[in-house]
């Protein structure tokens, strides 16, 4: 389906032109970081990342947009994005976003944002917009992705009378893949802009969305899994203490044995849950934004709460292997399959914070500092059926990259096939400190570098609660119009969260072509 956009204002605009606009990316990637950082991070595609630690590949990203006016009020946008496309050198596989190329293109078509817009008003004071968007939720926190949906802009602003006000409402379908998969499960959001001086501006945000088929399952299946083999590992002395004196030691052994391949063949995508959801969860934030010719202050929080029917129990792959584990015990199984199988309603609270600088020295150079905080939670750990909160911000498609490495995993990168996630890892949370400096010392290039510490808001199984440091390098040299040079090195030194772990980096070198009217 090919989205169109309406929008609709006081008086028509003057006619246009075709304008067109290509945007080319070419690069070799290559990454070696500990296992235990990408296995944390939830296992969804990302722009970047895959579970694969180690690795090397060729990536490309295409692109290209048409904009014209054919009448005065009647505007048209065609869009194409590639996504990310990449040449896996380590198993030679071929992937777009992620995933098998010969799966993703019937799902996506590459179509980027494509739509109609309709303008009545010299001062298009009124906008309404249909069809693919790329529309910003929460400031980016929510979802920061494409979708199918309207949008509607009122700018009071260009108003004659001029009134210091902007709103903005969506509705929206999250899921932008030719299937029929999340279809039914629709995002409303409205976002209200109070512009009190000239440098700054208030905004208050809502959004609401509503699973009506498995929406949410993702990230309830992850909370659920982490939380449940963490409970098991926790009950296992009473569930030996079941058994006789003589078989206690064997059943043990057996258990820790299989724990410890379940944690391990589920971080691989072997083992996993069927899940299935249902409900709704609310957003409720407050914005503002301070900005003079040298500096510029932004801070955003956000408020999440829902309730939500999940029905959760081991897949096939999950029952075959506790069968096949415990066939000569199989007591310990069936107690465990019943650990592992839930039903019920979960109440969903997260809390999101984040405060940005940034402030022009002389020189050309700028500094730039950021202060992130998102609840976390250790999972669905509780057997007391009156206590099931899950306190993890949950977010539907967030743009959330202070830094290239830590953030890059966790998050649903992927603006071509939004996925709800716990932008952190292992849904724990983040507590994130970051500063920055960049420099333009010649029109034709830029340099810069950010360096921030990382610890989680709940502590892992092993009591740590330190992600991290990670150190980000950049550059960007224009040779000639219009192709630029681009290079990116990042760095990451785990810390007690993940335990003692090697020295992590990810580097990409590329090239960029960038053509517009």
């Amino acid at each position: 389906m090919l989205g169109l956009t309406a929008v609709w204002a006081l008086d028509p605009r003057p006619a246009q032109a075709w304008e067109v606009e290509v945007i080319g990316s070419g690069r070799v990637f290559r990454q070696s970081l500990p296992e235990d950082l990408l296995y944390a991070q939830l296992r969804l595609p990302s722009l970047t990342t895959t579970v694969s630690a180690d690795r090397t590949a060729l990536q490309a990203h295409g692109l290209v947009e048409l904009r014209h006016r054919p009448w005065d009020a009647l505007g048209i946008r065609l869009g194409l994005d590639t996504g990310l496309l990449e040449l896996d050198l380590t198993d030679g596989q071929l992937l777009a976003d992620g995933r098998p190329l010969q799966d993703r293109l019937p799902e996506t078509l590459f179509l980027g944002e494509t739509s109609l817009d309709w303008q009545l008003g010299e001062t298009g004071v009124v906008e309404l917009r249909i069809g693919k968007l790329r529309p910003r939720i929460g400031g980016g926190a929510i979802l920061d992705a494409y979708a199918f949906g309207i949008s509607a802009d009122a700018d009071l602003r260009l108003l004659p009378d001029e009134w210091p006000l902007e709103a903005r409402a969506y509705a929206l379908i999250p899921d932008t893949t030719f299937t029929s998969a999340g279809k039914n499960s629709p995002l409303f959001a409205l976002q209200v802009g109070l512009h009190l001086l000239e440098s700054l501006v208030i905004r208050a945000h809502s959004a609401l969305y509503l699973d009506q088929g498995d929406g949410l399952a993702p990230i309830l299946g992850d909370a659920y899994a982490r939380g449940r083999l963490g409970a098991a590992r926790a009950g296992l002395d009473r569930l030996v203490a079941q058994f006789p004196p003589r078989l206690q030691p064997a059943a043990r052994a057996q258990g820790e044995a299989t724990l410890r391949e379940a944690g391990e063949l589920y971080n691989a995508g072997v083992l996993g849950y069927d899940v299935a959801t249902s409900g709704s969860l609310g957003y409720l934030g407050l914005e503002a934004r301070y900005q003079t010719q040298s500096l510029t202050v932004e801070g955003l929080f956000l408020w999440s709460h829902g309730t939500v029917d999940a029905n959760i129990a081991p897949n096939a792959a999950y029952r075959a292997y506790l069968a096949e584990r415990f066939a000569r015990i199989p007591r310990l199984e069936e107690q465990l399959l019943a650990r592992q199988t839930d039903q019920g309603a979960v109440s969903l609270d997260g809390l999101f914070a984040r405060l940005t600088t940034s402030l022009a020295l002389p020189g050309a150079l700028t500094a730039r500092s950021f202060l992130l905080y998102l609840s976390g939670d250790q999972g669905l750990l509780s057997d007391d059926p009156t206590d099931r909160r899950y306190d993890a911000f949950v977010a539907l498609a967030p743009l959330i990259t202070p830094t290239s490495i830590f953030f890059n995993g966790g998050l649903a990168g992927s603006v071509a096939s939004p996925t709800v996630v716990s932008p952190a890892p292992d849904g724990a949370g983040v507590w994130a400190v970051g500063l920055g400096l960049s420099q333009r010392p010649l029109e034709s290039l830029e340099w810069s570098v950010v360096g921030a510490a990382l610890w989680s808001a709940v502590p892992a199984a092993n009591g740590g609660r330190y992600y991290g440091t990670e150190l980000n390098l950049g550059a960007e040299f224009w040779v000639a119009a219009p192709w630029a040079l681009t290079v990116d090195l990042g760095l990451f030194a785990a810390g007690d969260y993940f335990g003692d772990r090697p020295l992590g980096y990810q580097l990409i070198a590329g090239a960029q072509l960038y053509l517009g009217d």
